[in-house]
């Protein structure tokens, strides 16, 4: 299995995931870390809200090992929102 290493609560942390293995499936299972709920099941909720650099990030969408599968489809639809936005965006 792979292995993740990861700061939680400015602590360095290390475990050995499922490649599928979501965030909030980590914190709570490997880290024993319940104080993120997934409520839903469906990513609505927000429940499983983390702090990811600062940001607030639901941890039931994000995987706890990201490899990079998913990274083809993210640009696909990034360029589809620049090519229909254009100047218009913003942050």
């Amino acid at each position: 299995m792979p292995t993740v290493s990861m700061t939680v609560n400015g602590k360095p942390v290390t475990g050995e995931v499922e490649a599928r293995t979501l965030l909030v499936q980590f914190l709570r299972e490997n880290l024993r870390l319940t104080g993120t709920h997934v409520g839903c099941d469906t990513s609505q909720c927000g429940a499983c809200v983390i702090h990811l650099d600062g940001i607030a990030a639901k941890s039931c969408t994000l995987l706890a090992l990201q490899c990079g599968f998913c990274t083809p489809g993210m640009i696909m639809a990034a360029l589809d929102i620049v090519r229909r936005r254009g100047n218009d965006l913003d942050e």
